[in-house]
């Protein structure tokens, strides 16, 4: 044993874990408990997690290794009154308290936000040791930059600014009075109700000066989650947290530590019931919104510091709101004339959105991976973000996974209204040559395959053309949706429509050398190519030379790969393009989110 790195330690302890609790119905959450591992929770779970405002606490955090510390500094404090008088003993709360909590970091695998949360503690605990006085916001600022010094990657991670969120909303609650009262006089009661009193206002503070960071990386909030926190992080805190660390330390000893197991997973069950309780709570928040909420918290803080706390204060945080909510809304708003195109960056794949009147169709959804898929990672959110919580309609060209996978997805959690297809599907009308429709005065106009098939391959993908003339009968913009089609239903497409147009134009196939071809190109006379493809995609797509092609022909070439999400926003035939790495966040890489 003593040969054993570190690691490998860890690891027999963490299979041993995995063995004693193998029966147990809450495992994943146990090992997530005990050793920071998450993969056993599924998208469920996840969901139960996000919806009840959860997900913090399943993990080891910042929380817990704050526990730990106190845990020690109180177990410290108890062995030094008991032991000889030596000043050795002085100090040894402090550091009992610290080697607890480099342990339960070690348990985790020194994950990141133990890293954070332990040199935070050890910053703490070393000012102490020294008797230096620090306000909070030094400490947190010190520890803030330490964790941006030694990972500057960090910053792309959501943990980093959640956590530290967390704490800086806690100190300025502190500083701002959300504290218990200090009076020697009161008695047992009046120091618990104080102390709930402290504790149901932190919830609902962490739950309001938190809402923009948790729009900017989940898109939504959940306005149960204060509630449930309430209850929830004192049981497990208290509780199950105790008894994970119980049988972990007992592991050598089968039999106990498999009593502690059990116990700490009863322990969950009224926390995950409650959780569920939640599921559906989710409120997903459009851009429309996020300034409002910059500038709600800005007002709150101010309220809280300057001196008009009253009359004026509360007066001028409703104006901000009202001001920042009207800013943001008019910002995002697609105004009723116009329409609006977005190719969504979903890599090797195809997921494009029809906008109008805060009401989508989807034309492919991009592909699915067990546990996962680009509606979920993407598409959903995306359309969340504009505040749109279903779709009119879903279009699926053909039946590659790259294009249809997320279909399934698609309908359990955006509730299309109808569905068309070019193969024969449940619940899908066809997609073929000569049906048409009009959504929203935009008229669709299904231009290939001529007839329906049991499965769609590439030829047979759905092509439609989307019109605005009956909009802008002056001069309409039209865009010519493609799926997979080869250079063979180009060719017999360009024979049935010889007068087809198109100024925006999907390029077939991702831009492969089976499609595109110079005759076709020429006859449709379009503007803007958009194409979908990945980055580091294992399929060489785009062809070179069909990308040399478009441009010859003096078509503008418009790639996911490099430009991500690209826009296309329509306004009596003029057309605003916005590509978001270029154009939305230019400097993506050097933003603080």
């Amino acid at each position: 044993m003593s040969e054993r790195s570190e690691g490998s330690l860890r690891q027999t302890w963490f299979e041993q874990a995995i063995q004693q609790t193998e029966t147990l119905p809450y495992q994943a959450y146990l090992l997530a408990l005990s050793f920071g591992e998450r993969e056993g929770l599924d998208q469920q779970d996840w969901t139960i997690l996000r919806d009840s405002g959860l997900a913090h606490l399943m993990a080891i955090s910042g929380l817990h290794i704050g526990l730990v510390v106190a845990w020690g500094w109180w177990a410290g404090s108890r062995l030094r009154g008991a032991l000889p008088e030596h000043p050795a003993g002085y100090w040894l709360p402090l550091w009992l308290a610290l080697i607890l909590a480099l342990g339960y970091a070690w348990l985790a695998g020194f994950s990141i936000p133990t890293q954070r949360a332990l040199l935070m503690s050890a910053v703490c605990l070393f000012l102490i040791r020294m008797e230096v006085v620090w306000r909070g916001l030094q400490v947190w600022l010190l520890v803030l930059t330490v964790c941006l010094v030694v990972d500057p990657l960090a910053t792309y991670s959501a943990g980093l600014w959640l956590s530290f969120g967390a704490v800086l909303v806690l100190y300025l609650a502190n500083v701002g009075g959300v504290r218990r009262r200090k009076r020697t006089s009161d008695s047992n009661v009046v120091i618990w109700r104080d102390t709930c009193r402290v504790y149901l206002l932190l919830q609902w503070v962490l739950l309001g000066l938190m809402l923009p960071l948790q729009w900017v990386w989940f898109g939504g909030i959940s306005p149960v989650a204060p509630l449930v926190n309430l209850l929830a992080v004192p049981w497990v805190s208290l509780i199950t947290v105790p008894l994970v660390l119980l049988a972990v330390v007992t592991m050598t000893i089968p039999a106990m530590s498999g009593v502690f197991w059990q116990m700490a997973d009863w322990s969950l069950h009224p926390v995950i019931s409650l959780a569920k309780l939640s599921l559906g709570s989710w409120w997903p928040l459009s851009d429309a919104w996020f300034w409002g909420l910059v500038v709600l918290v800005i007002a709150v803080v101010l309220r809280r510091f300057l001196p008009w706390r009253q009359f004026a204060g509360f007066h001028l945080s409703v104006v901000i709101v009202l001001w920042g909510s009207f800013v943001g809304y008019k910002a995002h708003r697609v105004p009723p004339r116009d329409w609006q195109i977005d190719m969504l960056d979903v890599g090797h794949g195809l997921a494009v959105i029809i906008q109008r009147q805060e009401r989508a169709v989807l034309y492919d959804t991009g592909i699915h991976w067990p546990g996962g898929s680009m509606v979920r990672s993407v598409v959903e959110p995306v359309l969340h973000r504009w505040g749109i919580r279903g779709l009119d309609g879903l279009i699926l060209s053909h039946a590659d996974a790259d294009h249809a996978g997320g279909a399934a997805d698609v309908l359990a959690r955006l509730d299309p209204d109808w569905q068309r297809s070019s193969d024969r599907r449940e619940g899908f009308a066809p997609c073929v040559r000569g049906h048409a429709w009009y959504w929203l005065d935009l008229k669709f106009q299904v231009l290939w395959p001529p007839k329906r098939v049991g499965r769609a391959a590439n030829p047979h993908s759905c092509v439609i053309q989307i019109s605005d003339a009956r909009l802008n009968p002056e001069s309409p913009t039209t865009l010519l949706l493609t799926g997979d089609i080869d250079a063979i239903s180009e060719l017999l497409l360009a024979r049935l429509e010889p007068d087809l147009k198109a100024d925006i134009l999907l390029v077939p196939h991702h831009g492969s050398h089976t499609s595109s071809t110079q005759t076709w190109l020429q006859s449709l006379q379009a503007r803007y190519a958009l194409v979908s493809t990945g980055k580091y995609s294992p399929w060489p797509l785009p062809a070179t030379r069909i990308r040399e092609r478009y441009l010859k022909n003096g078509i503008l070439w418009l790639d996911t790969a490099e430009s991500g999400q690209i826009s296309f926003r329509i306004h009596q035939g003029q057309i605003a393009v916005t590509r978001y790495r270029q154009d939305f966040r230019p400097n993506w890489y050097q933003t603080l989110f």
